[in-house]
């Protein structure tokens, strides 16, 4: 019997939901996250996104873009506040939009697209770094 070893440097303990409308750069990310040992949980939309906020037993991490169709990405992050006040949130936008920097609430934080896959890897790791933790 062989021991599986992890490749990655995330954790399948922690729980990552990725909530974006355009399915390339959604399938990228998850791929990526996946790969480097992350569970991960993605949605299309805001509205199948909450779904899957109210639903999960827990999200420890919370990457969605910010301008989607219907609820978007900022909304959907206020939400999972209010289920986990200690969940890390990463919007992403194509987008330089002072007013969104503004509403940003501690344990937000903003990634601009196009990003580079291992920046955004090292954002994530450092997020998660205490996840396990809380």
């Amino acid at each position: 019997m062989s021991e599986q070893k992890q490749v990655g440097r995330g954790s399948m303990e922690t729980v990552i939901l990725v909530v974006e409308d355009e399915f390339i750069i959604r399938d990228l990310v998850v791929e990526m996250l996946t790969e480097q040992g992350y569970r991960v949980l993605d949605a299309a939309d805001g509205q199948t996104g909450l779904r899957l906020l109210q639903e999960a037993p827990r999200i420890d991490v919370l990457i969605a873009d910010v301008r989607m169709p219907g609820l978007d990405g900022h909304r959907l992050a206020l939400a999972a506040q209010e289920r986990w006040p200690d969940i890390k949130i990463l919007l992403t936008t194509g987008f330089a939009d002072a007013s969104l920097s503004k509403a940003l609430t501690p344990g937000m934080e903003i990634v601009l697209k196009p990003f580079e896959v291992e920046a955004l890897l090292e954002r994530v790791d450092r997020l998660t770094e205490g996840a396990l933790s809380a």
